[in-house]
């Protein structure tokens, strides 16, 4: 993709007229010396590790302004409470029960899931630095009271052998329907798996893009630093922000394009108004929205245009209480919200 290695844009400007849905997240994995990884330790380890996360929090963080929890239920449900950070815990966490959760705005530490600490940040901008920048500080305080399982040679030893060395995720989460439309999803797809800095995956890791959305995760983390990877994924990620800004800019100059749009959008409107058994049509039903709200951002509707949104509004409440879209509607309401919320308050 030859995008991908232009130059001569800054990430400030890029980002300053960035209209796009996009999340992302900082993680670190650490571990406590001498104790089984969460995944091979009994109900005893466990619960002592538990135990000793809650003296912790009690002693450091309460005054702090921290919160902490009991996680419980299914992924779904634990990922709708919209008081704590939902991003990290509907992408990673796949079984709550048993978890906590320590948390105060967007910083927090999962306790007991893959590994013993699952320190991270979260948030809705490329400032990924600041996010970093939180995660080491409660990496930090925990490193005061507890000892971690290190090596001199390998770095910090996580359950996966996959985050061993740094043990730090870069999770970016991308809404990019206009070059999707233009090249297609399988071409795009393509191209950003041909780049060796990062993994590509759909939205919470899953195998299949559903509703234009790309979730990209740096590849390395051992031989390289912190800060390098954190450098590499906001120059990746910059590049296809802007690739995904020009596209739009062509649509919103082209009249023939803006009419392609609508009438596929005008298509699919018609289709779910009148079929809810979407179950087999999973995917395009997310395409649907994904290219409704697209629409929206660009200021490509207008009330001449025929669309109902009251139908849609419909068809949102509808897929909310669905339980073969549950799972990816978790994901991608909580990246959409902003931009549902203002479509179906225009109805």
């Amino acid at each position: 993709m030859r995008f991908l290695g232009r130059k001569g844009f800054s990430v400030s400007s890029v980002l300053s007229r960035n209209n796009l849905a996009l999340q992302t997240a900082v993680l670190v994995s650490r571990n406590l010396e001498g104790f089984p990884f969460p995944n091979s330790a009994n109900p005893i380890w466990q619960e002592d590790v538990k135990t000793q996360s809650k003296l912790f929090f009690q002693k450091r963080l309460l005054r702090k302004g921290f919160q902490l929890i009991e996680l419980g239920g299914e992924t779904e449900t634990v990922a709708q409470n919209k008081n704590i950070p939902r991003f990290v815990l509907s992408r990673f966490l796949s079984e709550p029960a048993g978890k906590l959760l320590i948390f105060k705005n967007n910083w927090g530490i999962l306790v007991n899931h893959q590994d013993h600490f699952k320190i991270f940040g979260e948030g809705r901008s490329l400032g990924l630095m600041q996010l970093w920048s939180g995660v080491k500080k409660i990496d930090n305080w925990l490193e005061q009271e507890f000892t971690y399982a290190f090596d001199q040679r390998f770095g910090y030893l996580t359950a996966s052998p996959f985050y061993t060395g740094t043990g730090m995720v870069v999770l970016i989460r991308l809404h990019l329907p206009a070059i999707s439309l233009l090249y297609g999803v399988e071409q795009v797809s393509q191209w950003l798996k041909e780049k060796e800095e990062f993994l590509l995956t759909g939205v919470n890791g899953e195998r299949e893009i559903i509703g234009h959305v790309f979730e990209l995760s740096n590849r390395y983390t051992l031989g390289v630093s912190e800060s390098q990877t954190l450098q590499t994924m906001k120059k990746m990620v910059t590049y296809i922000v802007e690739w995904e800004k020009q596209v739009r800019q062509s649509l919103v100059q082209s009249p023939l394009r803006q009419n392609g749009l609508l009438e596929k959008i005008a298509q699919m409107n018609e289709e779910f108004s009148h079929d809810f058994e979407l179950d087999l049509r999973k995917k395009d039903f997310f395409n649907f929205l994904s290219l409704w709200i697209l629409a929206y951002q660009e200021g490509i509707f207008s009330g001449k245009k025929g669309f109902d949104k009251l139908k849609l509004k419909t068809i949102v409440d509808w897929s909310k209480i669905d339980s073969s879209l549950r799972k990816e509607y978790v994901g991608l309401e909580d990246l959409w919200e902003e931009w549902l919320g203002r479509i179906v308050s225009d109805v």
